[in-house]
This record gives C-alpha cells, structure tokens and sequence, in this order.
C-alpha cells in the first residue's frame, strides 16, 4: 500500500519577524498542488461604502464517494446571494413607553460652571412614581411620564448641610430606591487632594428622601472618611447595598498624592432608624 505524502508548510520557523509564506507547490497525496497567500479581512468590518454591496458565496456539493480520492471539496454548487450589509438595530426586545432622555452630557456644564466631567458615571433608581437619575456631579427627577421634576449639581443638592456641603465636585455616586422603607438612598464622594499640605480631604455625603417622593424632604449627612479611618487615607469607588436593617457602604482605599499606594477595602454598615436619620442627619 502506497503511503500518501505529507504535506509540509513552515511558518515563521526562522528568526525573523514576519511570518514566510508557503513553499509553492506543495505535494498532497501524491499530487502537486499551488499554494496561494490571500489577504484577510476582519469579520466584523462593515463594506467599504464604494464595495460592491451584495456579496456571494459558494454552497459546495458533496464530497467525491471514493475513498482513494482526494479529499475536498466537490464540484462548486449554484451560487447563493447573500443580503445587503446593515447596521444592527438596537437591542430592544419588546416595546418600551415611555422612551425618554435623562441627563445630557451638557447638563454637567449647565449646573456646574460650565465643567465638562468624563466618565459620566451614571446610575439610576426608580420608585412607584419616580425616576431618579444621578452622574459624578448631577442629579435629576422625572415622573414615570417623562417630565422632568427637578434637576441641580450635586454640590447645591447638598447645599442645606452649610458649612459641611462639598467645596469640590463630587464624584462616584449611587442611588436607590428602598422597597422596605419605601425611600431614595443616595451616596457620593468628595475628595480634596493638596499637595504638600497635612489638610487632604475625604468626605462621604449620604441623603436619604423621608418617604417615595424624592421631590420632598431628603435627610443629609457627612462622614469624614479620614478621622473614620485614622489615617492620611481617601475613599475612592463605593460600593452600596442594603437590606431590612441597615445600609452597607464599601469603597477602595488610597494615599494621597500623585504615588498614593492602594491600601485595601473598607465597608460600613449605616443603622436605618428613626433616630439615625431624624436626630443626626440635615432634613433638606
């Protein structure tokens, strides 16, 4: 019985950085066969707009049935085309409605002298008849219709704690709608950074709305997360959670300065009573 040849190809097996193209011809099965080097092109790639934008493919037929044929394909089947290249439509299933916009890029500028923040860092809570919507610096209400209730920078919304509101922009902010409580639950950062003095800065705001209407009163608070945590250290990403007794904050811990190391993960557990929210928090 005649062993059939091998075929050999050596990509790149010399010291040089661009792959070598196959020998041409190469022997398969005992036959000579030409080695063609076609470029490639990305899968994902949309045409070139002057392309041709009905492309066709081959639908071969079955292999040959003899065993001691060469293998490949068989003779080429009709030609099948295929359609026209579009953009995919946005990943919806169903029907929204309503269908609204919230915060606009530009709001950040609008209620924050004219400063531009990226990333935005959005995130969003939606009641029995509110949406609440918040980026690093800007927080919005609209009812369930659409129709926008209340809008500010966080640092006016912030403004009732007098000397204690934020001097910088805030950033990192979360909220959430308390079904237990039936309350908005809101947290952000400041994060004051002076080099070359002892007087770094790091401060958690928490709201909390007084019942399911968040264009009510909201009870504010400050920790200074630098006496918290008895160290020149800043609280950086929080993350936020709750249940039927308490509110739980975690966050990243750094240095201060342009080398200020990581120095581990802390977490707060914040009581929900009366007493907590009324006797030592701002009612705003």
């Amino acid at each position: 019985m005649v062993q059939p040849r091998q075929a050999e190809f050596h990509i790149n097996d010399s010291s040089e950085p661009t792959p070598q193209a196959p020998p041409s011809p190469v022997t398969v099965f005992g036959r000579s066969v030409g080695v063609r080097v076609l470029p490639t092109h990305p899968i994902y790639a949309p045409p070139d707009a002057a392309a041709t934008r009905v492309d066709y493919v081959e639908t071969p037929r079955p292999s040959r049935g003899n065993p001691n044929a060469p293998r490949g394909k068989g003779a080429p089947g009709p030609v099948v085309a295929l359609p026209e290249w579009q953009a995919p439509a946005p990943k919806i299933w169903g029907s929204v409605s309503p269908l609204f916009d919230s915060i606009d890029f530009l709001d950040n500028s609008t209620y924050n002298d004219g400063y531009l923040f990226i990333p935005a860092d959005p995130h969003a809570a939606v009641g029995p008849s509110h949406v609440v919507t918040i980026v690093n610096v800007t927080v919005m209400i609209h009812d369930k219709t659409g129709a926008l209730l209340y809008s500010s920078g966080l640092q006016d919304f912030f403004s009732g704690l007098g000397a204690s509101a934020p001097v910088t922009y805030t950033f990192d902010p979360k909220v959430y709608y308390d079904t237990q409580s039936g309350r908005y639950i809101l947290v952000t950062l400041e994060q004051e950074d002076l080099t070359g003095t002892a007087n770094d800065k790091s401060y958690l705001f928490f709201a909390v709305s007084d019942d399911s209407d968040p264009t009510g009163t909201w009870y504010q608070f400050r920790v200074n997360f630098k006496a918290l945590y008895g160290s020149n250290r800043w609280l950086d990403y929080p993350g936020f959670a709750f249940d039927e007794e308490a509110v739980y904050l975690t966050g990243n811990v750094f240095g201060f300065g342009a080398g200020g190391s990581f120095s581990g993960v802390r977490m707060f557990a914040i009581a929900k009573t009366n007493t907590f929210v009324r006797n030592n928090a701002t009612p705003v």
